[in-house]
């Protein structure tokens, strides 16, 4: 079996002279550690690192500090050629709408749509904006007139609600998705050929179950399925 020796150098937290040391050795070891190298051991930041690399070498190992970062260079590089490619910039609801009929229609009616002409954009967000409040205006007052399609008060009441933290949550996930951290989810989950298209049939399967749901909650609304 392989056996490392480090020593202590520092006598603030008991580091012994060499010879000292081997003085304190119990005689059935004496032998053993005569026959070892000690690496002493440096706390002073200048020098730990260099204890540290020859303890690695003793014990056959390697440093994957080195490695790790090569690796995480390497994800910025792709990332980098993404976001300046000539085709536009790929985000994480680009390659789902590529990838999937139905979640790029519901991308476009939750507000999530992302144009390239700034002012188009700019627009679409208003519209959106400017419709989803109409809607809450429209429920808020449905409480208090109990008109169509009014069916239960605390139905409607959690119903007209929900549209404050929901605002909240549409607005805080749409800022998100266009950040350089979500980009980098993206291309590391499809980095690898086999994992990009295990993702984009979930996205295309994934897309029509969540139309199916979509379109059940607005039957359900206008009917009053649960009324």
């Amino acid at each position: 079996k392989q056996i490392v020796l480090v020593r202590e150098t520092d006598a603030r937290h008991g580091g012994l002279e060499m010879n000292e040391f081997m003085r304190q050795v119990p005689p059935d070891l004496k032998e053993t550690f005569s026959n070892i190298i000690a690496i002493p051991w440096y706390r002073q930041p200048a020098f730990r690192e260099v204890s540290v690399d020859s303890i690695l070498k003793a014990c056959a190992l390697e440093d994957s500090f080195a490695e790790d970062m090569k690796t995480l260079d390497d994800m910025r590089a792709g990332l980098q050629v993404v976001a300046k490619s000539s085709v536009g910039r790929l985000s994480c609801f680009d390659f789902i709408s590529q990838n999937s009929f139905a979640m790029r229609w519901l991308f476009f009616f939750g507000g999530f749509k992302r144009y390239d002409n700034e002012v188009v954009d700019r627009l679409y967000t208003l519209v959106f904006a400017a419709s989803y409040w109409a809607c809450a205006i429209v429920c808020w007052t449905n409480v208090v007139y109990q008109g169509f399609p009014f069916h239960h008060l605390m139905t409607d009441l959690t119903t007209a609600y929900a549209h404050l933290p929901a605002f909240q949550a549409w607005y805080m996930w749409r800022q998100f998705v266009r950040t350089s951290a979500c980009d980098e989810l993206l291309y590391m989950a499809i980095r690898d050929d086999q994992e990009a298209a295990l993702l984009a049939k979930l996205c295309r399967y994934g897309g029509w179950i969540v139309l199916a749901i979509q379109l059940f909650l607005v039957a359900d609304v206008w009917t009053g399925l649960s009324g």
